[in-house]
């Protein structure tokens, strides 16, 4: 009886121990749920956000052809190369013109002299006509006087018309100059805007190809694929963790090995057994296996999750088995297997041996003695 008392009382303590097991096992997977209905709305949340951004990359995409468009089209226009050279014509007709309008003004200075000189010689000849009735002259001397007066006359009225002659060829000139200067003026106006819009289309460009410098080399194209690829991961990691046993977990890389080299979709693996992170080009072949099926499957159900016309109803995984140990080839079956119970279709190609006893339908392939193979199908 006393024996019997002390094993009644040991089965007690084991059933208290996994009593208090099982409520630690049900906290742990509360705490999980609760993680899985926060990554769930996250990853809503960054769905909505990518179409924002799909929006905004098609309108930036359609502003920038109209811009690089609009930009060629004021270049075709420009009669000058550079702002240089153009500066180099305004300032030798701004020169020119000063030229001429001084020889204007003085043309304008000679004429009126000229002009001043016609009166003086109408005033000269009115006054000697009123005095040659006055006085009492020699025919000869007042001839001779008149004519000189007559060819002075002459002579400056031919001067004032070949100086407005010149002032007529001047203003003209004038006038183009003018006009010249001004349209320069406006191309130069034209040809600043033109290189402040280039400017802003090429930060743009540079933006939106993700070749800043001095920035992380993530072009718009891979930032959208960078939300899609999160939520793969974290349907991936879901299965991951179940053949890892909790152990391995995807994340993709934030920043790139430099500042040269296009970056956003790298990954790293987080080995929970010693707290470290690492590049996923160090796991095992069978762990390469477990972490590559595991996003195939995180594809899946993504592409399922996001298009609710499509369904994911055969997978078909090729080879691959051969490197996993006993353990690690009973979780990728058992997660397999946990696919094809619903409607789907899950076909395995592989030569492992041990596979043969897991797989109720199988086709197999013989190779005969004379080169040909054989292959039937076994059931059960």
């Amino acid at each position: 009886m006393k024996e019997e008392g002390c094993l009644l009382e040991e089965k007690q303590k084991e059933l208290l121990r996994r009593e208090n097991e099982l409520q630690v096992k049900k906290e742990q997977k509360q705490r999980l749920e609760k993680r899985r209905k926060e990554l769930e709305d996250q990853a809503q949340e960054r769905a909505q956000r990518i179409l924002g951004l799909e929006r905004q990359a098609a309108t930036l995409g359609a502003g920038l052809e109209a811009e690089e468009k609009r930009l060629r089209e004021i270049q075709a226009t420009l009669t000058y190369g550079s702002f240089r050279e153009a500066k180099e014509v305004i300032v030798r007709m701004e020169k020119e013109k000063q030229e001429k309008e001084t020889a204007l003004e003085e043309a304008k200075a000679a004429c009126q002299s000229v002009e001043n000189a016609i009166s003086a010689c109408e005033a000269s000849i009115r006054i000697w006509t009123g005095q040659q009735k006055k006085r009492e002259a020699s025919e000869e001397s007042l001839r001779l006087e008149k004519e000189e007066l007559t060819r002075n006359r002459q002579a400056s009225m031919q001067q004032k018309q070949n100086l407005m002659m010149k002032k007529e060829r001047l203003i003209p000139a004038l006038s183009a100059d003018q006009t010249a200067y001004r349209n320069m003026r406006e191309a130069i106006r034209q040809q600043e805007e033109a290189e402040r819009q280039y400017r802003i289309a090429g930060s743009l460009s540079d933006t939106v190809n993700g070749t800043l410098g001095g920035k992380e080399k993530v072009m718009l194209e891979t930032y959208v694929q960078m939300a899609y690829f999160d939520r793969i991961l974290v349907r991936a990691n879901r299965r991951l963790l179940v053949m890892t046993d909790g152990q391995y977990e995807l994340v993709r890389r934030q920043t790139a090995d430099n500042r040269r080299s296009q970056s956003g979709l790298e990954m790293d693996v987080i080995d929970h057994y010693n707290g470290t992170k690492r590049s996923i080009h160090t796991l095992s072949g069978g762990e390469s296996f477990q972490a590559s099926l595991s996003l195939a499957l995180g594809l899946s159900d993504e592409i399922q999750a996001m298009s609710g016309g499509i369904r994911m109803e055969a997978m078909f995984v090729d080879e691959g088995f051969g490197t996993l140990d006993d353990e690690a080839l009973e979780k990728a079956v058992r997660a397999l297997a946990s696919i094809s119970e619903g409607n789907k279709l899950v076909g395995i190609i592989s030569h492992v041996a041990e596979l043969k006893d897991r797989i109720d339908k199988k086709i197999l392939v013989e190779k005969e003695k004379a080169g040909e193979s054989r292959a039937y199908v076994v059931i059960g």
